[in-house]
This record gives structure tokens, sequence and C-alpha cells, in this order.
């Protein structure tokens, strides 16, 4: 980098000095100052120095140049973070490296901060401690887990979320994959990648490929990578392409590379790494470029120390270098802006190994030199100097320096340790500066003067200390700018005027009430008016919707304001003069006006209303912004509280006096009388119709003369077994004596007998029977509810003596009903007015069902278990044997019957006895809740397998997993979701290398919590 700035300040006497000679190491340079290139500080203002005749002082900025950048650079370690086979990864300007082991298995994570060159510990991986782990960034978030523990030599599987934002990790869906040890690991925008690693310590590599979606958190098989069964190896994507590559399969160590595109599900192998294959290399991308190197050789722990860059646009590699530490495997690395991150690891191998805790960043451009600005006249020397390195500039020439004066396109190679570094520059003059802020202006209080003075490569100077290149300037006063390029400054100056501001607000847009104004006084000294209908005073009311403007000018300046007025239609509220009401009357309201809401003072809010007791009413309507409120006083006078008596019969003479006093009132009897007394001594219909203050009540009696009671309990009747019959004698007033003593006014008959009632009422008395049959009981029983077998039936009857009519539930009367399919039948049996009823459930049984495995062989110190269970079934085996399992321990013939009400069902199968050379265990219980601890249902053999099938079922016969393959067991999930705690039935059918003969195996296990 250069830069050229050299400032003359004359301090006395306004002398201005163009050159100045400067002594700088021993040699004197001569330097010619343009006038543009300099400012002048009088020397009066500076007291220190009032004896002093006259000082220069030259703030001078030689023209050096940073000559070289190293490609390795030593950051900030952290101590304790020494460890190999971590994980590391960057997001948001950070980078973040944990687990991994240093002799041990850690779970610690720690975070670097570029800007601060320091580390600082975050939360813990939320996992157990583990090694070989693997993820990736999606979004602004971390994705890892898998790895495994070196104390147990158990691969790890689970999978979890890191948020930085948070500082926090949570759990996320397992990995359902093979090889979680040192698998492949990367992603794209919207997608994670997981492929290839190693189960275990000793079994086979993996070379499945999955893909995760965290939106549905879920994993998707994406078939298998083209590399084979490989891990350890290294893994990164570029524009929308994932790239696998490296690694080994435990025989050979790689060095092919290939690309993965997700668009069509497709790889492609590229250009293969130019180094020796190898395992545990760093990787990381820069701009479509990919460092690659490290690791070690498979079988060789010393790690290896040459680095490539990998260009992805022309798949191409080269080698660099200057890694003096480079020697290292099972480093982390990550990429934070525009350098890459390189930490951990180890050197070494076997007893001298150590594990690493340095950090070093990698500067993809080492050396550079910046594109420079010359003033004209002006020469520059570029020095790209650097111990042990050779040159070769654009010209030919071999120096570590080059001068010139020209502008120009140019270029250098510089050559260290092996490593050539190409870089290219521009040299331009000043015969482009342009700087013209124009003419002094004048504004009008809102407007503004926008300035650009961008020169390219140009630094900037105002008034004010800023230093944008843009501006834009709204208030009065002196501007002036300064653009400077390299050691080249012009300068220009402008004066703006800006006029007082306008006063012109007729405010937001506004919605009136009907009989509601807004007032407008625009006024402003020494202005002229218009508004949209041509007035011109600055004053206006407006009450009428529309769409409404002013116009304020003063002298060349105008502002218009304008604002949309809306009225709304007036609101209907009328509740009517204050009323008085009867005691039994109401008043009905309503208020409805269109799109209004409504309160009344009882807080209800319907539009209509009746009122019928004293009060003060109010009602509120509101529509819009618009509210209209009336009030309503309603007083209810009292009741009118009188009564002639309820009808009377008389037996003998007729003799009732009435009285209906009632201060106030008045009375109008059915005769015309007035008089509130009345003596009544005939039978017959009496009314009075009562007055008071405008309300009116009538009341009647009904007198009727009789020498006896019309008494009448009614017929002798039968009734239902459980029913009764209320015996009434229609009489409300006088005394009762029933046959049984008692003196309610009815009587509740339950039972055959005879009934009678005594009545004295008004001084007549008389008497009532009645004879009640109560029918005896319906005998119905269609018996308990059962089962039928499949083709049978069964004929339903009442199973006690009874006699009359029948109705079954399909509508047939007969005496019986044959039923052939399972349901609810129900039937009616009548007698006379009586009935009663009775249902059966029938259910439908199954005919026996049994299956056993076909003729297989157990070995000779092994056990076999036959299963025969079907529900509610008996058994018995060819042994005597009466459960449902019989344990074999020998070869012979096995034979079992199974029978239930529907049949008996017969099956045998032979087994062999053999002298086994291989052992298979195999779990009863598994507890898949991801503790590590008997997770998944998998067989252990202790030999060979040439081929298998394992077959895993429900308790009824769905087939929930299949395997061909003796390492992948079932985690207890079917269709993504975890299957019912229970038990589960398996058969197992494999071939052991050294036997032409299957072996299959058939059993049950239990899946507990």
């Amino acid at each position: 980098m250069s830069f050229c700035q050299p400032v003359l300040i004359i301090m006395k006497d306004g002398i201005q000095v163009n050159k100045v000679t400067v002594v700088l190491n021993k040699v004197n340079l001569n330097i010619d100052f343009p006038p543009s290139s300099f400012k002048m500080v009088r020397f009066e203002q500076f007291n220190a120095y009032k004896q002093i005749k006259f000082l220069l002082i030259i703030l001078l900025a030689l023209c050096f140049l940073d000559v070289k950048s190293q490609e390795w650079k030593s950051k900030a370690t952290n101590n304790t973070a020494a460890r190999a086979g971590a994980l590391s990864f960057s997001m948001n300007g950070k980078g973040y490296v944990g687990c991994g082991t240093n002799g041990t298995i850690l779970k610690d994570m720690w975070e670097y901060n570029s800007t601060t060159n320091s580390w600082s510990q975050v939360a813990n991986f939320m996992g157990s401690p583990r090694t070989g782990v693997n993820g990736f960034v999606i979004g602004n978030f971390f994705y890892g887990g898998l790895g495994w523990d070196l104390n147990i030599n158990n691969s790890l599987y689970d999978m979890y979320r890191y948020n930085p934002a948070t500082n926090s990790w949570t759990s996320i869906a397992n990995y359902p994959g093979y090889g979680a040890r040192v698998s492949f690991a990367t992603s794209t925008p919207t997608r994670g990648y997981v492929g290839g690693g190693i189960k275990g310590t000793t079994t086979p590599y993996a070379n499945d490929f999955w893909e995760y979606n965290p939106t549905t958190n879920s994993w998707s098989s994406l078939g298998f990578i083209p590399l084979g069964p490989r891990a350890s190896g290294i893994a990164f994507s570029y524009n929308g392409y994932v790239y696998f590559g490296l690694g080994h399969n435990n025989s050979v160590d790689f060095n092919d590379l290939w690309r993965y595109n997700p668009a069509n599900n497709s790889w492609l192998q590229m250009a293969s790494f130019p180094g020796t294959g190898r395992l545990g290399s760093l990787v990381f991308e820069l701009n479509g470029k990919v460092i690659v190197g490290g690791g070690h050789r498979l079988g060789v722990g010393v790690p290896l120390s040459d680095y490539y860059e990998y260009d992805i646009v022309s798949n191409t590699w080269k080698p660099i270098c200057g890694f003096q530490v480079g020697n290292r495997t099972g480093s982390s690395s990550f990429v934070i802006g525009n350098k890459g991150y390189v930490t951990t690891g180890r050197m070494g191998s076997g007893s001298s190994q150590s594990f690493l805790f340095d950090l070093w960043e990698f500067n993809p451009n080492p050396y550079y030199v910046n594109d420079t600005l010359l003033c004209s006249g002006d020469s520059i020397t570029f020095n790209v100097a650097s111990a042990g390195a050779t040159y070769l500039w654009h010209d030919g020439s071999s120096l570590p320096t080059y001068k010139t004066k020209n502008a120009g396109i140019f270029w250098v190679n510089v050559t260290q340790n092996n490593c050539t570094v190409t870089d290219t520059f521009k040299v331009r003059t000043n015969s482009s500066f342009n700087l013209d802020l124009g003419p002094d202006s004048t504004l009008c209080f809102s407007d503004t003067i926008s300035f650009d003075i961008t020169n390219i490569g140009a630094s900037y100077l105002w008034e004010d200390n800023s230093t944008n290149p843009k501006r834009k300037v709204f208030q009065t006063g002196l501007y002036w700018a300064e653009v400077t390029i390299g050691n080249c400054t012009i300068r220009d100056s402008i004066f703006v005027t800006v006029l007082p501001d306008i006063t012109l607000d007729l405010g937001p847009d506004s919605t009136l009430c009907f009989s509601d104004t807004i007032s407008f006084d625009i006024t402003n000294i020494g202005a002229s008016y218009l508004w949209e209908d041509n007035s011109t005073n600055p004053k206006r009311k407006v009450f009428q919707t529309g769409l409404y403007w002013a116009e304020v000018t003063i002298g060349n300046c105008t502002k218009r304001d304008s604002i949309f007025v809306t009225v709304l239609p007036d609101i209907t509220l009328d509740l009517g003069p204050d009323s008085t009401l009867c005691f039994s009357d109401t008043i009905s309201l309503d208020i409805t006006n269109t799109g209004a809401s409504y309160l009344w003072e009882d807080n209800s809010t319907n539009p209509k209303r009746k009122v019928f007791q004293t009060g003060l009413y109010w009602a509120e309507i509101t529509n819009g912004y618009c509210k209209r409120r009336d009030s309503l006083i309603v007083t209810v006078l009292p009741e009118l509280t009188f009564s002639l008596g309820k009808d009377t019969v008389f037996c003998g003479t007729v003799n009732l006096t009435i009285d209906i006093t009632t201060p106030g009132a008045s009375y109008l009897w059915e005769d015309n009388s007035i008089s509130p007394l009345r003596t009544i001594t005939q039978p017959g219909l009496y009314w009075v119709e009562l007055s008071k203050d405008g309300c009116k009540k009538r009341d009647s009696i009904r007198i009727t003369k009789s020498n006896t009671l019309n008494l009448f309990i009614g017929n002798d009747t039968t009734i239902c077994y459980n029913e009764s019959i209320l015996l009434d004698p229609k009489i409300t007033s006088g005394s009762f004596l029933w046959q049984d003593g008692s003196v309610n006014q009815t009587y509740t008959a339950k039972f055959s007998g005879l009934y009678w009632v005594e009545v004295n009422s008004m001084g007549c008395m008389s008497r009532d029977s009645i004879q009640v049959t109560v029918n005896p009981k319906i005998d119905l029983e269609l018996g308990n509810d059962t089962g039928l077998c499949v083709g049978d039936n069964i004929l339903l009857s009442n199973q006690l003596a009874s006699t009359g009519t029948f109705l079954w539930n399909d509508g047939s009367n007969g005496i019986s009903l044959l039923a052939s399919n399972p349901g609810l039948y129900y039937v009616q049996l009548n007698q006379g007015d009586c009935y009663e009823r009775d249902s059966i459930n029938i259910i439908e049984y199954q005919s026996p069902q049994i299956n056993l495995p076909i003729d297989t062989f157990i070995c000779l110190d092994e056990s076999f278990v036959l299963d025969a269970f079907f529900e509610g079934a008996s058994y018995l085996w060819n042994t005597g044997s009466i459960s449902s399992k019989l344990v074999v321990l020998d070869s012979g013939l096995y034979s079992v019957s199974v029978t239930n009400a529907c049949g008996t069902i017969k099956d045998s199968i032979y087994i062999d006895g053999k002298d086994c050379n291989c052992r298979i265990y195999l779990p009863n219980v598994i507890t898949p809740n991801n503790d590590g601890l008997n997770d998944e249902f998998i067989p252990v053999y202790q030999c060979e397998i040439a081929e298998y099938e394992l077959l895993i079922f429900n308790r009824w016969g769905n087939l929930l997993f299949t395997s061909t393959n003796v390492d992948l067991g079932w985690d207890g999930r079917f269709q993504g979701e975890n299957a019912s705690l229970g038990s589960y039935v398996y058969t197992i059918k494999f071939k052991v290398e050294s036997e032409n003969k299957y072996r299959r195996y058939l059993g049950s296990f239990t899946i507990l919590k």
C-alpha cells in the first residue's frame, strides 16, 4: 500500500515556500510542492514560537509500499483448546471450535473473535463428550453431532442445533445413517448433507448418503456416494454443489474428488487432489478457492505438511506454501471474512505426538500493491523486497523495486520457498480530476442541492470535516470541498442562501361528524394564497366531503398541502318524551342506524330494547368517529292489587259480600254499579273493572249453587306392571279423606284394589270410588350376550313362558328369530296395552389360525421357541404341553393343535439339531431412548455372514422393518414415528460363509421405556 500526501504550512509573514529539502536517513530529498498541496497557518496563532523568525513544518508521508502481507500469520492461541478431531465452523463473523480429544474426550466449546483476536468460552456441546464430530451451518444455526466415544469405542448418532444468538443448544432428529464417526458433512444454503463414515472400530465402512431438512427436522436417504465405503475425508460446498473427497477405507487412502448436484441427485468426478492420498486433512473455501492440506497417510501417523489450492471454477489445483507449522493432522479450520483460519490438531505420532492449540490466519493474497495515483510530474517507486525471494516485473526486470512516473497496468511475480504469487496493479495520473460545486445558489426552504464529487480512488474533505463524496445541502452557508487522489488535492466552494420556510399544514386527512367543521388559517406575511376552488383568502371553513388543497406563494417559492375531508352521515336518535306506564305496560325502543354501534346505560349493545321499569334510560350511538346520545325517564305506576276471590259453590243459600275499596280509584261492575262494595245473593258470573291514575285492572268470580258436590275420580281401570294412576276429584277447596286415611287433594294408586275419597266443601259432602287392576309382569328374556362362529347361526327366542305378540328389530313378529350375523338384536313382547323389551349382542368368533415356521435346525447347545398363540384358544402339543409356546431343545417333529369355539387347527415343524460353529446373540428387550444403551434391536454374530435378512413384525403381523445388512439394526421407529411399547416378532434368515444351507431364527422381543 502506498500513500503520498505532503502538507506545507507557512506560519510567518505569509511567505509561501514551494520547495524544501528534507534529510531522511542521511539522504537529501528535494521536494517540489504544487500550490494545491499545502495549507497556510499564521505563526501568530502559536504563542510558543513568538521568538522564532519563521517556522516551516512539513508533514511528509513518503511513498512507502507495504511490501508483503504474510500468507500464514500467527494469531491468538487458546491453551485450554489443545485437541484433535474437533468440530469447527463459523457464523456471523465468529469462529467456533469444540469437542475432540487431547487424551481425554472433550465437549467444551470456544469462540474466536477476529476483530479483537481473542478467544472466549461458550456453552458446552449438548451431547456427551466425543471426537470425530461432524456438522454443517444452515442460515444462522449450526447443526452437529455424530462422532464417537474413544473410551468405549461407541459410535454416536445424536444431533444438536447451536444458536449463537442465544448461546444455546437444542436436540434435533438423530442421524439415521450407518457411519457416524468421521463421516463427510457439509451443507448448501437450505440443506445439510452427511455420508460415509465408520460405525465402530472394526465394522465395515459406510457409503450411504443422507440429506437433512431443517424446516421439517427430518432426514431423507439419497442412496450411496460413488466414492465407495470411506471415512475421514474432506467435504465442502460452493454455489449449490456439494464436494466429497480424499479419506480412506481402512485399506487404501485416496486423493480423488467428487461433486454432487442436489438438483438432479447426480455425482461428477472432478480433478484429483495432486498430493498423496490421505486422511485427517483440513479444508476451507475462500471465494471459490479451496485450501486442502495436512493430514496423514493410512498406517503412517506422521502428519503431512504439503498444501494445495483448488480453483472450483477452473477445476484445477496448484501448490501453496509458507505454512511453517503445517505438518499437522486432525486440525480444525473455519473462514471469517476473506481469511481462513487453522487451529488445533496434532503433530508427531505414537508416543511423541503432541496436541496443538495454536491459531494461524491464511491470507489468500499475500503479496499486493495498491492501485496508485500520481500528481503530474511525480514518480513512485514500488518495493516488494522480501528475504530469500526472487522477482519478475512486467518489463522483465528482476529487482525488488520498480520506479515509474507513467500511468499504466503493471504486474510483478514474487517467488519465495518455491511458491510464486502474482499481483497486478494500476497507476493513474490526476488528469481525470472532477470538482465543480456550481455557482452560488438561493433555495426555497424545503429544497436541497445535491453534490457528487466522486472521483475513482479519491478521498474527500468538506468544510464540516465530512468525507463522503455525496452530500445534500439545505441550510444557508459557505460550503467547500477538497478532492485528494494520492498526493494531489483540488478545492471548490459555493455560497447557498435558504429562504425562510412557508408555514402551511392543513393537517392529516380528517373525518367529520355531520354537524362539525374544520377551520384553516394559512396566513404567512407577504404571501399570496390559492385554494382548489380558486378562492384566495388565507382563512377557510370546511364542512363537506371532498379533497381540499392550498398553495402559499412568497417570492419564487410556493408550497402546497392537501387534505381529504370525509363528512359522515347524520345519526338518527330520539328516545321520545319522558313517559308514565301502567304496571304491566312496556315501551319498545328502536335506535337502529346503518353501520353504527350502540351503548345503553346498562352496557347492553342491541339497538332494540323494551322498557317496563321505573328509571333513567339513555342510549349512545357511535358511527365511525361520531356519537350521539339521548335519554328518557320512565315512571311505572304501582300495580293495582285487588281480587274478587276464587270461583265458589254454595250448598243452599247464596250470600257473599265483596269489598275492593282502593284509595283514589273508581269502579265499574258488570251491572254498571260503581260502588267498591257488592253483596251477591244469586248464582252467576260477576266482574268489576278498577281504574286509578289512568290504569285499569279487571277481575271476575263465578258463583254456583248446588245441593251436592259434582265428585268423580274416574271409571274402574287396568294399568300395566310398575305403572301408577293419579286419582283427582277436581275440587280445589274443602277437606278430603281417602280410603287409607290420607287427606291430600289427590292420591296415586299403584296396586290392585278399591280406592275411594270423601270430600266436604262449602257445606256439601260427597263420596266416589274406583276399582284399579294391575296386570301381572310380562316375562321376557333372550339370554346373555354370546358369540357366533363364521358361517353358523343361533335361534333367538323368549326363554321364559309368556303369551302375547312379538316384534323383532328387523320388523318380524314370530316367536323366534334366526341370527346368522353379528350385531345387536332386540324384541318387544306385547300383552294387551302393556309391553316389555330385551336385547342381546352377538359377536363374531374367528376360527383359530396358526403359522409355525418352516422346517429349520438349531445348534445342539441352543434352544428354539415355537409360538402358536391365538386369542381365546387352547393348545395341545405332541409333547403333552398345553402352553401357547414350546421351548425346543432337541431335534424332532413337533406338532400342535389349536382349539377354540369355532374348531381346531393343526400344524407341525421338523427341527434338526446341528453342531454349530457360529453363535448368534439376540436381545429380548430394547429401550430406544437415545441414552446409548439397548437403543436398537440388532443381532450379534461370532462368524462371517454371507447372506442375511432380518424381518420385524408387530403382533398383528404387519411388517415394520427389513434389513439385509448385518450391522444395521432397528431403532424402534416406523415411518418416522416411535413404535408403541410392547412385544414384537422377528425372523432371521442367514447363511454362514462356510455353509451352503440357510439358518432361520424366529422369536420375539419387547420395547420398554
